[in-house]
């Protein structure tokens, strides 16, 4: 059973970085996290539903068809998608609507990015970017290697890691904290638990429509002011998602310090619900974001990748609030163990803040970098 539950987690691991690389080549960053919030959504309704199907043709039928009509569903829309699904709009001759539009660009940035190792003066990329695959092949994994040591990109991977530790610690430990250790009821144990889930759902969708539309605001406003700002001109999504995820943190700070010191016994059911649906609006839009940066500062031939390690930080995340936990609860009370995530999310709350000025733009990091050692 183990070694199906690893390969079935195997064949879905893929999806995520995959879905993030199309929808990058295919939407512009103004709708990058509006989209990916309503896929993400249909990931969480999916799982919402599919335990109910799959009860239900259990009991009608037999156990097996539980498993086995779910994975003909899957794999008749998976080979649909083969044959619908294009890389990019360019493949069937439509214009790119994606901010990088081109290969060239792409190439461009591997060669700008390469040529920081090499000894080459390198004044036209032009003149470079008809490399072989072999070329191709070393810009790219010289990227990763930038990538990995991108201060901006290690602040992502962190607040990944902590964003799914609380997450997780509220899904898998929350109900049962609720009702051994507070002596809650069952029932609302569980409501809190739904609302958690209910409210995240809605956080992601809406955190992320409304990035994509105060940066399409601030941006038609810049344009139509005659004395345009240069700090307003230069506002990138990328900066409104990261000042929103560092208020969100700290709300979220402030979320779980009220559940650790103000629930008890004696907590009304509404008090306890108001608090469960900030933390799930919190932490599930914190994750959306994230993703949608991960795939975004970055050149599209990377976007997949640098989504994947980002991805990885999070579920690290997620395994520190399994087992970890768990042990820390069987040496110290519940809180105490709660206390211990609290203190680890108020050094991830400074990290973010104290990180706030670092270079968002991949690019222009590598750019500049490149002068100072032609310099």
């Amino acid at each position: 059973m183990y070694y199906l539950s690893f390969l079935i987690g195997l064949a879905q691991g893929p999806a995520w970085p995959t879905i993030g690389k199309l929808l990058k080549a295919w939407m512009p960053s103004y709708q990058l996290a509006s989209w990916w919030a309503i896929i993400s959504a249909g990931g969480n309704v999916a799982g919402a539903l599919g335990p109910f199907i799959a009860a239900s043709i259990a009991i009608n039928y037999h156990w097996s068809y539980g498993f086995m009509i779910p994975g003909c569903v899957c794999m008749s829309f998976g080979y649909l998608a083969i044959i619908i699904l294009r890389n990019k709009p360019s493949d069937i001759n439509l214009p790119d609507l994606s901010d990088e539009s081109s290969e060239a660009k792409d190439k461009k940035v591997n060669t700008e990015a390469s040529s920081a190792y090499s000894e080459e003066k390198n004044e036209e990329y032009e003149n470079e970017s008809d490399k072989g695959d072999e070329s191709d092949e070393e810009n790219r994994w010289t990227l990763i290697t930038r990538l990995l040591k991108f201060s901006f990109f290690v602040t992502i991977c962190v607040a990944f890691f902590k964003a799914q530790l609380v997450k997780t610690l509220f899904t898998d430990w929350a109900q049962m904290y609720l009702t051994i250790t507070l002596k809650f009821d069952p029932y609302e144990a569980s409501y809190f638990v739904s609302t958690f889930e209910c409210f995240g759902l809605i956080g992601s969708i809406l955190t992320s429509l409304f990035t994509d539309y105060a940066y399409c605001y601030l941006k038609s406003k810049s344009l139509k002011n005659q004395e345009i700002n240069s700090k307003t001109t230069s506002l990138q999504p990328i900066d409104i998602r990261m000042s929103l995820i560092r208020f969100y943190f700290l709300l979220m700070l402030f979320t779980l310090h009220l559940f650790n010191y103000h629930v008890d016994k004696s907590t009304r059911l509404s008090f306890l619900l108001i608090i469960g649906a900030l933390a799930g609006f919190l932490c599930y839009s914190i994750i959306s974001l994230l993703g949608v940066i991960a795939m975004e500062f970055v050149p599209n031939t990377i976007s997949g990748t640098s989504h994947a390690i980002a991805s990885l930080a999070g579920n690290i995340g997620a395994i520190f609030a399994g087992i970890p936990i768990g042990i820390l609860s069987k040496h110290y009370p519940w809180n105490g163990a709660i206390k211990i995530v609290e203190s680890m999310l108020l050094i991830s709350v400074i990290y973010l803040f104290y990180n706030r000025n670092s270079k968002s733009k991949f690019l222009d990091s590598e750019k500049q970098e490149l002068k100072q050692k032609q310099n």
